[in-house]
């Protein structure tokens, strides 16, 4: 049976922007149909016809976002107040499962209302902007208005309000939308939402296929001289650095101790899951841009291999590529390229930026405009946790021009050294890591959505991280 037709009616301002984020929440999130209307009103109003005799009902929000002044619009004036609100869902409004964080609130009138949630016979009432608030978060919204970047050029994580406020490690918008099935499904108790099931995604960006396997013989004796002169490395060590380098050269790739590839798949498919593998397709800066050419013999192997134990392959598109377009395109093309001369064929093609390099204002757009299917690059490099306030697919707005685009964004939750290693998180690899990187995964499992997680394969050499890794993704 075809669910009903809910109505949403709304100002009549930022029809694309209330368009977008109404279609991901009811119908891509809920698995809702709905049609969206604009009258001469100052709130939004959710209603389902009634039948017969029944009285009408319906759901009223209070809409701040969208009043912004077109003048204000993208500028620090119209970004969200700090400190920010939190309140905490009493029943009947809460969760069914207990332990979810007070609710963050980016839009709220002034003064704030007494009572967050309220139900009257035919009426609920939201006290907050609860789809402007999911449009900041969804479209990236503080990223473009914001100048604030990392030496890489990236939005540092230090900069985002979730950052600033706390509650980056949760999907504040899944919880937005936890709360409005609640109010719907008690206003109209046959609507029915789309089941959505948890699954772990494991990712690898192939920066490093070797550590040594692919040095000339000149630069493998200065890796050795500088192991034993500055790195004060053992003869043990050092003999075993030399025989892994011997080995790959003489056809054994998985000799080096960064190839750990056939490792990576036995797990996941032990699992049950699909691994995903982001190559480098040109080396446009070499100091930036891997340590291999896509054409090489081991390379193209391992595109066979990963495509033979029905694993995904996906780009990693270069440092410099992330605003400019042709650049994107030629890079996706050489990859498709050189996979059908080795019988790799894929229905879809998905990227990640190298570094997670994102400019708000192109990168999108550039993607979208290459053929990409999927971009699963946002996360932050510098604070794991949820960039857009999700860990559901969703398709990516372009705030420039104002319009939805083709692309879709896997978002990333988790990157390996991004908690471990000292430059960002630097929580190293013990118990306080290993409590972290939990407490995302089982976040993901609470909204029902996808834990996607960046292992770097060169990162597998060292036991403890193996089994940090192991760990995370066979928990159930």
């Amino acid at each position: 049976m075809d669910q009903p037709l809910l109505r949403i009616e709304a100002p009549d301002s930022y029809r694309a922007e209330r368009q977008y984020v109404a279609r991901v929440l009811f119908e891509e999130f809920l698995g809702l149909r709905c049609t969206l209307e604009f009258s001469d009103r100052h709130d939004v109003i959710v209603q389902l016809p009634a039948a017969g005799t029944e009285p009408a009902r319906c759901l009223r929000l209070p809409d701040l976002l969208f009043q912004t002044p077109s003048a204000a619009w993208l500028t620090a004036s119209s970004l969200p107040h700090r400190p920010v609100t939190r309140f905490r869902l009493e029943a009947p409004w809460s969760e069914p499962q207990p332990g979810a964080p007070e609710l963050v609130v980016l839009y709220a009138p002034e003064p704030a209302p007494a009572v967050w949630v309220s139900q009257s016979a035919e009426e609920i009432r939201i006290g907050f902007d609860l789809l402007g608030s999911a449009f900041f978060m969804l479209s990236g919204y503080e990223e473009l208005v914001s100048e604030a970047r990392d030496k890489h050029g990236r939005f540092a994580a230090s900069s985002a309000r979730s950052v600033q406020e706390g509650f980056v490690g949760w999907p504040v918008v899944d919880q937005y939308v936890e709360l409005l099935w609640t109010c719907l499904s008690r206003l109209w108790p046959a609507l029915r939402r789309r089941e959505r099931q948890f699954r772990v995604q494991p990712s690898h960006d192939v920066d490093q296929p070797f550590r040594f396997g692919l040095f000339s013989a000149p630069r493998m004796l200065r890796e050795l001289a500088a192991g034993l002169v500055v790195a004060k490395r053992t003869p043990r060590e050092l003999l075993g650095q030399a025989k892994s380098y011997l080995g790959v050269r003489r056809g054994d790739p998985t000799s080096d101790p960064a190839y750990r590839f056939e490792e990576i798949m036995d797990w996941s498919e032990a699992l049950g899951l699909q691994s995903e593998l982001y190559f480098i397709a040109c080396r446009r800066s070499p100091l930036m841009d891997g340590t291999y050419e896509l054409d090489h013999p081991y390379i193209r192997r391992l595109l066979r291999r990963v495509h033979e134990r029905g694993h995904r392959i996906g780009l990693h598109t270069s440092y410099t590529s992330d605003s400019d377009p042709q650049l994107v395109r030629a890079e996706l093309v050489r990859l498709q390229q050189i996979c059908a001369e080795e019988g790799v064929q894929q229905a879809s093609w998905g990227n990640r930026q190298h570094y997670l390099r994102w400019n708000p204002r192109t990168t999108a757009a550039c993607l979208d405009a290459a053929g990409f299917t999927y971009d699963t690059s946002l996360g932050y490099a510098d604070h794991a946790g949820f960039r857009r306030g999700t860990c559901h697919e969703f398709p990516i707005f372009d705030l420039l021009e104002r319009k939805q685009l083709t692309l879709r964004e896997k978002p990333l939750v988790l990157m390996e050294c991004t908690v471990i290693d000292p430059v960002y998180m630097g929580m190293g690899r013990g118990p306080e890591a290993r409590k972290h990187m939990q407490a995302l995964r089982e976040a993901c499992r609470r909204y029902r959505g996808t834990f996607t997680c960046l292992w770097h394969n060169h990162r597998f050499a060292v036991e403890e991280e193996r089994g940090m890794y192991r760990e995370l993704v066979a928990a159930r």
